[in-house]
């Protein structure tokens, strides 16, 4: 029926374990089983939280491969064996993400996806009991895009392999944001059981709407344009003393534009450190033995009042709105 409305048909499929023959052939089976009813690629199910906690032996899934690089390829390997369609490996964002994506490129997986679920539930307050199944296993809400995100960020910007984006994905836009981060397609699938399947139809709606006024011909002109953009935090450049007894700053500060300033108050209530003041006079303050360079103010200043500037040079390295002058720390 997919082939008949014109659908393309990616099939998440799961054997069992990586340890034995048997699971070997378990999940060749499935693989050529999938591939022999139509499936136009097979997304292999080694991250999902279902099989790891508390389930009998005999019913878990492969979910636990997720975090293991070498299991993970393993599997990839055993599945390019038998099918000629793509083979997708789906991540966990528990795992050490980078490592197990390097280990599936390299077993021969044609793209990965990211992420798969956590393990959770939800409470409804209202009635005392549970929302959907009262179990506990894989869930996602839109509180989850943010680290999926940054997961795949982790992914796009270090893989050769296409990444495809999911997790938390409740809008339209939502759905653009995997895009910037360098996605060719996305997933929606918890956001259908919270607002049915008319979610869809808005999702790519909205997305022929945003092309339309953005005067974009598809995502693919602005596919990954954050990449450039993004620098993790364990990359930066850190001063040698530390300034504070329990913080170790970068070698980043804000600096403010008093004549753009409205005195708002946004930067000051946002900052995680407090160590942003507004006075009434707008003459904003920033306290050095607390500031982390975040850069959160920056992007945050409706305004674009706010610059983030290198501590001892005063250069500026990101005005919110532009790309980050990186490079130079990158030679380094």
């Amino acid at each position: 029926k997919c082939k008949e409305c014109d659908v393309r048909v990616i099939v998440n499929i799961a054997g069992k374990g990586a340890e034995t023959g048997e699971d070997k052939e378990s999940w060749q089976r499935v693989a050529k089983d999938q591939e022999a009813m139509g499936a136009e690629a097979l997304e292999l199910d080694i991250g999902g939280p279902h099989g790891v906690f508390g389930q009998p032996e005999q019913i878990k899934v492969a979910a636990s491969m997720g975090v293991d690089p070498e299991k993970a390829a393993r599997v990839t390997r055993w599945v390019k064996e038998v099918v000629d369609i793509p083979v997708i490996p789906k991540m966990t964002p528990l795992a050490a993400i980078t490592d197990v994506g390097f280990g599936v490129q390299k077993a021969g997986a044609d793209a990965v996806t990211a992420n798969n679920a956590l393990y959770g539930i939800f409470i409804d307050h209202e009635t005392g009991s549970f929302y959907g199944t009262p179990a506990c296993c894989g869930y996602l809400t839109r509180d989850f895009l943010p680290f999926s995100l940054a997961k795949v960020l982790e992914l796009t910007t270090s893989l050769k392999i296409p990444v495809l984006g999911c997790g938390g994905i409740w809008n339209y836009e939502d759905a653009i944001r995997y895009v910037m981060a360098g996605c060719p397609i996305v997933q929606v699938s918890s956001a259908k059981y919270f607002k049915g399947s008319s979610v869809l139809k808005g999702i790519i709606d909205g997305l022929n709407k945003y092309c339309d006024e953005k005067g974009y011909k598809s995502t693919e002109e602005f596919r990954g344009i954050v990449k450039e953009q993004i620098k993790f935090i364990r990359d930066l450049p850190r001063e040698k003393e530390i300034i504070s007894p329990w913080v170790l700053p970068s070698s980043l500060m804000p600096k403010f534009d008093m004549k753009k300033c409205t005195g708002c108050l946004i930067c000051e209530r946002m900052c995680p450190y407090n160590a942003i003041t507004v006075d009434k006079e707008k003459s904003n303050k920033v306290n050095d033995k607390y500031c982390m360079g975040c850069g959160m103010c920056v992007g945050a200043c409706p305004e674009n009042a706010i610059t983030l500037i290198e501590r001892k040079t005063g250069e500026e390295i990101w005005n919110g709105r532009g790309t980050a002058k990186f490079k130079e720390w990158d030679k380094e």
